[in-house]
């Protein structure tokens, strides 16, 4: 289930970049029409398009900060700890025998 909405978070985070950048390159032309006075440029425009690339920007943030929980809860996630893991030994205990009386015949 957490891998599914990881993939969903990431496919909304492209979109909305996708428009991110549309709407950045739609100001910019407005801007650049701005500083050759030619057109007639609509100030509300202007500001509904800074206020969106803002809005997205926000949702961007919300999206790119739930990315980590996602991550904890997928099953094959193994969180690292810090401190080394040292294979514990176990001790055993070895008997050795040694049968004397063959060797009382030689």
């Amino acid at each position: 289930m957490s891998f599914e909405a990881l993939r969903k978070n990431i496919a909304h985070m492209k979109e909305i970049i996708r428009e991110i950048y549309i709407f950045a390159n739609q100001l910019d032309v407005i801007k650049n029409l701005e500083t050759n006075k030619n057109a007639l440029i609509d100030v509300k425009e202007k500001k509904l398009l800074s206020d969106s690339i803002g809005s997205l920007t926000n949702q961007l943030r919300i999206l790119n900060n739930s990315t980590p929980q996602l991550i904890k809860g997928i099953g094959f996630y193994k969180d690292l700890s810090t401190e080394p893991q040292v294979p514990k030994i176990q001790k055993q205990k070895i008997v050795i025998t040694i049968d004397i009386s063959s060797t009382a015949d030689i």
